[in-house]
């Protein structure tokens, strides 16, 4: 089978070759290595620097056995839309199934183009910015299959008509990985663990603000781990450095390598995700999976799966000082802590325990299933 996936972020340009998260990568080989031809297509662009690569681009896709369709975005933009609408097209024609991650105007467009060709079409629902508008809503309806990351965004999209089904995530770990005997004691000093983009939608300036406060209550117990990178990496550092920060700051950098993305969730006691918006973060199921004691935002789909008070620590967005007191809250009583990470311990177990099968494969046998 001919199959074309439209990533819904761009393919990052850098030494004549073209990366991509790496997790998204993985899934476009198992669709290969179950005897599909994959039609990789996306836009591609330069970053203003190798950090702008961040956290989401550390698979080389470059002379691998896709089918790669890179529309180059530069800073004429409107011709990189009109050739992914004629290169859209040209691919659509060739394959027998269209799988879009969604939303994103492009895959709109897309999955409008393979509804006037009569292709079979699908989507992979993993971010929450305009996934219920009218255009999105009448999508659904004439999808053959349809994925979420989030029970919330299933229900809302099942509500429209459509069938949705809730999946695992494109994540690194998985069930032989679920750490159930952790011990949570008291220490002269805690590891505080953030995962992820450095961009000010991901509330890095929020927990630079809310450190700032706890230095002035003198609390100096916690150093904060920033594991990744991203646009604004080299600002958040001149804000530490600016509010004399840096002792509590450490920055790893992009971690993509599976070992030791795992050690950085092992020795953290605490995760931090102050984020402003969602689909739901695999960071969050990743940091279940470790055992560490949670305090995320509620944006979009987290509150499907996490719960206040039961499997983490709710914060509210853009509020550095209600994080601050929820740090200083977490520090002063950490045991307590340990009926909560038990119970997102147990929550990841049934999360993924009907979810076995691999996103790659169940996408082809949902496929498989239409004929």
């Amino acid at each position: 089978m001919k199959i074309m996936v439209v990533n819904n972020t761009v393919m990052v340009e850098r030494d004549k070759e073209l990366f991509i998260h790496k997790e998204t990568g993985k899934f476009f080989s198992d669709l290969q290595q179950n005897g599909n031809q994959v039609y990789v297509f996306q836009m591609s662009m330069k970053p203003e620097s190798n950090k702008n690569i961040g956290f989401v681009a550390d698979y080389d896709i470059t002379n691998k056995d896709f089918h790669v369709i890179a529309i180059k975005r530069r800073k004429f933009r409107l011709w990189a839309y009109i050739k992914t609408v004629f290169k859209g097209l040209q691919t659509i024609r060739k394959v027998d199934f269209v799988y879009l991650f969604y939303p994103g105007h492009v895959c709109s467009v897309l999955a409008l183009m393979s509804m006037i060709l009569r292709k079979r079409f699908g989507f992979y629902i993993r971010g929450e910015r305009g996934i219920m508008s009218k255009i999105s809503q009448y999508l659904y309806r004439q999808a053959a299959v349809i994925f979420t990351v989030s029970p919330k965004f299933t229900e809302m999209i099942n509500q429209t008509g459509a069938r949705a089904v809730t999946i695992r995530p494109l994540m690194e770990f998985g069930e032989e990985d679920i750490i159930r005997n952790r011990e949570y004691s008291s220490k002269g000093k805690y590891r505080i663990l953030f995962v992820g983009r450095i961009e000010r939608n991901k509330g890095v300036f929020e927990l630079a603000e809310a450190v700032r406060l706890l230095k002035e209550k003198r609390i100096k117990n916690f150093e904060v781990h920033m594991v990744g990178d991203g646009v604004d990496a080299q600002s958040l550092k001149d804000a530490i450095k600016r509010h004399s920060l840096s002792d509590f700051f450490v920055f790893q950098g992009t971690v993509t390598e599976r070992t030791a993305l795992a050690e950085h969730y092992k020795n953290a006691d605490i995760f931090v995700l102050p984020t402003h918006h969602e689909g739901f973060p695999r960071v969050l199921y990743e940091a279940m999976i470790f055992g560490v004691p949670i305090m995320t935002t509620f944006v979009g789909g987290i509150s499907t799966i996490m719960r206040d008070g039961i499997n983490c620590c709710r914060l509210e967005p853009k509020d550095a000082i209600g994080l601050s007191s929820q740090i200083m809250a977490f520090l002063g009583t950490y045991e307590n802590r340990a009926v909560v990470a038990r119970n997102a311990t147990k929550t990841i177990i049934a999360y993924l325990s009907d979810k076995k099968d691999k996103p790659a494969v169940q996408l082809l046998k949902a496929i498989n299933d239409l004929t």
